[in-house]
């Protein structure tokens, strides 16, 4: 089926700006849900999924990867270890995935019989056509790649992906096609070694399996303590190009600087938090606008929702960076409320009912601690807890060890129920 839209690409005259998505009947649509809610239930439940892996997972987010890569590169500054880590971008990989061997992925997996069939007839004679001004093109088949769209699509990524952690040697996550890989040593130039061989690997997966990595947007970064180590570079190839180093990297969303501090990351999203409250404020005066419920509702799914992008990794922050955000959201509180600037912060939380913001920090550190002790003794964050030993040779505090503190402070009980990511019976 086709659909008009109105397209905005970056350039109109590059084909690459543009992606075809699956437009299908509402019955098709419901068909692949029942199946991808069966596929998805028989993948958590014979734990066929790789647990580096957190991308369209129940119970899984993206503070999850963050939350190991942070962990452990605060864990060697305190053992005066430096960590380099590679972020790799794969190019157009739903749109590269090879049909026939995702499907023989599924058979080695154990997917057999009339599920198997379903994808497979899934998948074949899809045709893609071209509709401009009235006219429409020839059809052409797809030979390759996963509908754009469908719900079915992001668990056959993940099936046909889910063999490339374990090859790698190195520390990794993945969040559906965001992979990073890191190590961690002492001299920064026994990283490289490692990380070109594991490079290497990723290589030669890719040309087996038809995928295609971005060397272009493939970067590296140094984390250290030392302003020295992290302005090195190092020679780390992927199919022969030369990776760039990038200062202050993005993944999932967040901006990492060279020491871990979050500096970087909370003064991204308290621009962006301004500019919304900016937006806010217009809609209210002294003598007209919204009344204050609504301000409130706005303030919080509009303002509040982009400085809680990561709350985990908040907590980590020092005291001077997080007051930059405690900053806007009283600027908003005092909005919502009426108030002057002289007005009290306590009493205008109290009358909007809004609670404040470091608050929601050690709590959503608290949740995020709490859940990976109660995960499978096999998830890699569950592991990290469990190896994790207190260690404070340097100031900087690691988010266990703000954990740890926020636990004691807040007396948790230890006896904890285990909680599973299968989603309960089958469908």
């Amino acid at each position: 089926m086709h659909g008009p839209g109105n397209i905005r690409p970056k350039l109109v005259d590059d084909p690459l700006s543009y992606r075809p998505i699956s437009l299908t009947s509402c019955l098709g649509k419901l068909a692949e849900r029942m199946v991808n809610n069966r596929l998805y239930w028989w993948l958590e439940k014979t734990q066929s999924l790789d647990n580096t892996q957190a991308g369209f997972r129940r119970g899984c987010r993206t503070e999850d990867q963050l939350f190991r890569l942070v962990q452990n590169t605060i864990d060697g500054f305190q053992n005066e270890k430096h960590t380099t880590a590679v972020f790799i971008d794969l190019q157009q990989a739903y749109d590269r995935v090879w049909r026939k061997g995702l499907l023989m992925k599924m058979l080695n997996m154990g997917i057999h019989g009339k599920m198997l069939q379903w994808i497979q007839t899934f998948l074949q004679n899809r045709t893609i056509g071209t509709s401009f001004s009235g006219t429409m093109s020839s059809k052409r088949t797809l030979e390759e790649g996963l509908p754009q769209g469908s719900a079915l699509s992001c668990t056959l990524f993940l099936i046909f992906i889910n063999d490339l952690p374990s090859l790698l040697n190195t520390q990794k996550a993945l969040f559906a096609d965001d992979l990073v890989i890191w190590t961690s040593e002492k001299y920064p130039v026994l990283t490289r070694a490692k990380l070109n061989r594991t490079l290497a690997i990723i290589s030669t997966y890719c040309n087996l399996w038809k995928l295609k990595v971005n060397e272009q947007k493939t970067v590296y970064t140094t984390f250290s303590r030392s302003p020295k180590t992290t302005q090195r570079t190092f020679r780390l190839t992927m199919n022969g190009a030369l990776l760039k180093k990038e200062e202050n990297p993005t993944y999932l969303g967040v901006k990492l600087d060279k020491q871990l501090r979050m500096t970087e990351h909370i003064n991204n999203i308290k621009e962006k938090a301004s500019k919304r409250l900016n937006m806010v404020k217009r809609l209210a005066s002294t003598t007209w606008g919204a009344d204050k419920s609504t301000l409130r509702q706005l303030y919080l799914g509009y303002v509040r929702s982009t400085m809680d992008n990561c709350l985990p990794l908040q907590a980590i922050a020092s005291e001077h960076i997080t007051t930059s955000l405690d900053r806007v959201q009283n600027q908003g509180l005092r909005f919502i409320c009426g108030g002057m600037r002289t007005t009290p912060t306590a009493a205008c939380e109290i009358d909007a009912n809004i609670e404040p913001l470091d608050i929601r920090r050690r709590r959503a550190l608290i949740e995020a601690v709490e859940r990976y002790k109660r995960i499978e003794k096999n998830h890699p964050n569950r592991q990290t807890i469990d190896r994790w030993k207190s260690n404070q040779r340097i100031q900087q505090k690691s988010l266990l060890e703000v954990g740890k503190n926020l636990e004691e402070h807040y007396h948790l009980p230890t006896d904890r129920e285990p909680i599973t990511r299968c989603p309960g019976p089958p469908p």
